[in-house]
């Protein structure tokens, strides 16, 4: 299983090029009155301004994201991909798809979505980070073992860790967007004990060992 964190992180915004930055009111204020006199005051209203601008940018984040949500499928379709070395194909929505199916209204609401990468403790580490314009950003940090999505396959270690990473690519997108894949299936609510009694499973037994001419009594010596 995945280990899933989920951290909001404040920024001040970014400055446009000749643009000029806007102040805020307390800082306005404090600035016409003569209130910063020493460099300890001057230290004070510069972090109420930073704590200022930094509540506006998480406030525009927010507008933005609500914007930007009704843009979105709520469920991703899946692609039908060929399955290398069987016949057949199956399904399932890959990092390619996702993305060209966000980039659009990502762009259109002012957000850049970027990923980080990393390894701790034998395992492979990637970080979704979602920005908007004004300077707000979230991070959605997943992890999992090398060997995560297909145990026991053969190839490098640097391919396994690379498969690994882009179905986290893939999560922690999800996560951030707040939407899912059709290939998603929920957990069970209750899982069946791994000794239940299978009454069909048991017939279809106890018919292949008659056909076989096995006794039941002969069938439990063994």
């Amino acid at each position: 299983m995945t280990d899933i964190t989920h951290a909001v992180v404040e920024v001040l915004p970014e400055r446009a090029p000749g643009r000029r930055a806007e102040m805020a009111p307390v800082v306005e204020a404090a600035i016409a009155n003569g209130l910063v006199r020493d460099t300890e005051s001057l230290r004070d209203v510069l972090a109420m301004e930073a704590a200022w601008h930094a509540t506006q940018a998480r406030r525009a984040y927010d507008v933005a994201m609500v914007e930007l949500r009704a843009d979105l499928p709520p469920v991703l379709h899946r692609d039908s991909v060929a399955d290398r070395g069987r016949a057949g194909r199956f399904c399932y929505t890959s990092i390619g798809s996702a993305l060209g199916t966000v980039h659009g209204p990502l762009t259109r609401h002012g957000f850049a979505l970027r990923w980080r990468f990393g390894d701790a403790d034998g395992q492979v580490v990637v970080t979704a980070v979602l920005t908007h314009r004004d300077g707000h950003h979230e991070e959605n940090e997943q992890r999992a073992p090398a060997e995560f999505m297909q145990p026991g396959a053969s190839g490098t270690v640097a391919q396994k860790k690379a498969g690994t990473a882009l179905q986290l690519q893939r999560h922690t997108m999800l996560a951030l967007l707040g939407i899912v894949t059709a290939d998603m299936r929920e957990a069970e609510a209750t899982a069946e004990a791994p000794d239940a009694v299978d009454p069909a499973r048991n017939l279809r037994a106890v018919t292949a060992l008659r056909r076989a001419g096995v006794t039941l009594d002969a069938a439990a010596e063994q």
